[in-house]
Formats: structure tokens, sequence, C-alpha cells
């Protein structure tokens, strides 16, 4: 296996447990991937070590008491990096189940709760289909990262409105979303207990998804909709605070791209921006 590919394999591993021994790397490695020799494992993480936008992540030897391969996020926010190294349990290594896929810097699971999300979107909130792949995203990284990040993943993905084009209009699709959230909870393997899954441990850590206060983010999350609006011209003539109790929102302006540059006017791309 030649380095990219490698190097393909630890960002796989890094994104899906988040943080994790390279000892543990190692000893995985050896026995499910024989044909990469220790050498070239070794230039790889070395390369990670040195530019972790590489492959989206690098190694990390000051907060851990041995070296570990870890996301880029964490490796770029020690305050994160410090949350999550709190909140993890010290289980043994689950291996990375086939539901799982990482592709443009995204992880995906296929587990039959996500079709409960999609289902949702298009009758619900009348996405199409790149507005369900969002809200599918949000949802599954909000599920997944809510215990280390101690917060609402609701109160997160209501943050998140205006920025993905997903806009939770009332509290009876909040409510929704909630118990479809907790059944996703139970079988996503989860980074904070070494990729198993909470139903397959004891006393797994609850997942955070408290309702209350999402009325005035809400309400709040319009009105940056609106201002988000203002800057990029769009005027569709409704007013946003109504818009709560009434139909979902329709985006009738281009969405904006990932890797589109920012219209608040920074100067950076939109996920390394308002977009992340």
């Amino acid at each position: 296996m030649n380095n990219e590919k490698t190097g393909v394999l630890l960002g796989e591993m890094a994104n899906f447990y988040l943080s994790i021994p390279v000892a543990v790397v190692k000893e995985m490695l050896s026995k499910s991937h024989p044909e990469i020799t220790p050498e070239e494992l070794d230039a790889v993480l070395q390369r990670c070590t040195e530019d972790p936008v590489w492959q989206r992540c690098g190694v990390e030897t000051v907060l851990t008491p041995e070296p570990e391969l870890a996301a880029l996020r964490l490796v770029r926010n020690q305050e994160f990096y410090k949350q999550f190294l709190a909140a993890r349990r010290p289980e043994p290594y689950a291996p990375m189940p086939p539901e799982y896929h990482y592709q443009n810097g995204r992880s995906y699971f296929d587990l039959p709760e996500i079709q409960c999300f999609r289902d949702f979107g298009r009758t619900a909130l009348g996405l199409d289909d790149d507005g369900i792949e969002e809200l599918i995203f949000e949802c599954s990284y909000g599920v997944r990262n809510a215990v280390w990040q101690g917060e609402s993943w609701l109160a997160l993905l209501m943050r998140m409105n205006m920025l993905s084009g997903i806009f939770i209009t009332n509290f009876d699709q909040l409510k929704s979303l909630q118990e479809m959230g907790r059944k996703l909870y139970q079988n996503m393997p989860s980074p904070v207990l070494s990729g198993h899954r909470p139903r397959e441990v004891e006393n797994p850590p609850a997942l955070p998804d408290d309702l209350s206060g999402i009325k005035e983010q809400s309400l709040g999350a319009m009105k940056d909709i609106a201002h988000m609006e203002k800057l990029l011209g769009i005027n569709n003539g409704s007013n946003h605070e109504e818009v709560i109790s009434k139909e979902p929102f329709r985006r009738d302006g281009k969405k904006i791209g990932r890797n589109d540059l920012c219209p608040c006017g920074s100067g950076r791309k939109y996920k390394k921006c308002c977009g992340r």
C-alpha cells in the first residue's frame, strides 16, 4: 500500500475515534492491513505530525501520556481536545464497523436509524436532496459529539439553522428530532466509548438533548437568517419571526457552498468561517 492510501486510512481512523493511541493504531493495522510495513506507517505518521492538513489528522504528544492520532479539529483546538479526553472512557478499542464511511472530510454512517432523518427532512421540512444530506450530517454530528462537547445537540442544531439551510420552525419538529436522535445515539459508535455503541456498554453516558431555551435561540436564528439574506441580496418578503410558527422556510437564493467565500466578508472559505 502506498503512502497516500495509508494516509487516507489514518484519516478515517482519526475521524472515527477522534483520538486514538498511536500504539493501538499500529496494532490494529498490523492485523487488518499486514501489507503496510512498520517503516511505511512510521513515515506516514511523521508526515501527519508535520502536516496535519494533509489527511485532516495529526499526532498529539503534549496533552496525552503517549502519542495519539487525532482528528484535525482536535489537533488544532486544545480546549476541545481537553474536553474530549476528560469525557473519554477507558474502553478497549472497537474496530471500525462497515457502516462507517469517511469522504471529503465528512463521516457517514449507514444505519437504519438514519432513514428516519431522511424521511423527516423530505416530509416535515420539505428539503431537497442536498438539504436532506445536510440534515443527516448535522444531526449525526450533533448526536455523536454532544456527550463530550457538553451541550444539547438540538441547541447546536438550532444555531446551525442559518448556516446549513435547515430550518426547524416549531417544537413538534424538535420533539420528533429528539426521539430520532435518542434511537440513533444508542446504535451509533461513540468516540468517547472508543468506538463502541452506547447499547453495547454498561451505564453509557446520557445524550444531552435538552429542549429548554430553544425558542429564544430559534428566534435569534431567524433574525440571523434575515441578516444573511441581506448580505446575499435575497429578499423573499417573509417575516422571519412569524415563520417560527408557520410553514417551513424555503431557501430562494443559491445555497452557500462549503468551499465558497463566506458572505460575512472575512475573506475565508465558508466552511472555515461561519459554516463551521
